[in-house]
């Protein structure tokens, strides 16, 4: 069976939200200067920020995520 979850958020601090994809990227191990990317718009989109922030990365018990994706809605 596959189940498609569709969350949608409102960024209000963009810079508060780029340092929380950099900090979840360290604590990932990822390594500086990957990281660092998510603080750079000319490098990373928000929804890449998204991504890093709302998928988990290790699937809950009783699944596996095929994919995640974000688009930017301006």
């Amino acid at each position: 069976m596959q189940v498609e979850v569709t969350i949608a958020i409102i960024v209000d601090d963009e810079a508060g939200f780029r340092r929380a994809a950099h900090d979840r990227a360290i604590a990932d191990d990822l390594g500086q200067e990957e990281a660092e990317t998510y603080l750079n718009a000319d490098l990373t989109t928000v929804g890449e920020c998204a991504v890093m922030l709302l998928d988990p990365g290790v699937s809950p018990k009783g699944c596996s995520i095929l994919d995640s994706t974000a688009n930017q809605v301006e």
